[in-house]
């Protein structure tokens, strides 16, 4: 998938929240790791109009992540911190989904770090 279509896939996946498909949802959050990876790489290269772009688009990604969230707070009614109390409790996933939830936690923990070293 380009980065531009996972971008526009950011809208569309949760244009109707509520109805969120979990099979796409992990597609989804597949991809964007992907595009984390994606922007990772350009962001350690040599050409400047590379680092750049590749800072761009973290920046429109951080933003349309943040709305994201913002969303989500809002459809499912709870604080930001009951949210967080939740995802934070394994009894609240089933064992393979609780793995993988915190596999993707630590990448974009990890992106997030690298991204702040360049």
């Amino acid at each position: 998938m380009k980065n531009d279509n996972i971008l526009e896939s950011i809208d569309d996946l949760f244009s109707n929240f509520d109805k969120v498909d979990m099979t796409k949802l992990d597609t989804f959050l597949q991809d964007i790791l992907k595009l984390f990876d994606h922007v990772q790489t350009k962001l350690k290269s040599e050409d400047e109009k590379e680092r750049a772009e590749a800072l761009e688009l973290a920046q429109e990604l951080q933003k349309k992540l943040s709305g994201l969230a913002e969303k989500a707070f809002a459809a499912s009614g709870l604080s930001k911190d009951k949210i967080q109390e939740v995802l934070a409790n394994p009894a609240n996933f089933k064992p393979g989904d609780w793995n993988t939830f915190k596999k993707i936690e630590q990448e974009m923990k990890d992106y997030q770090n690298n991204l702040a070293k360049n």
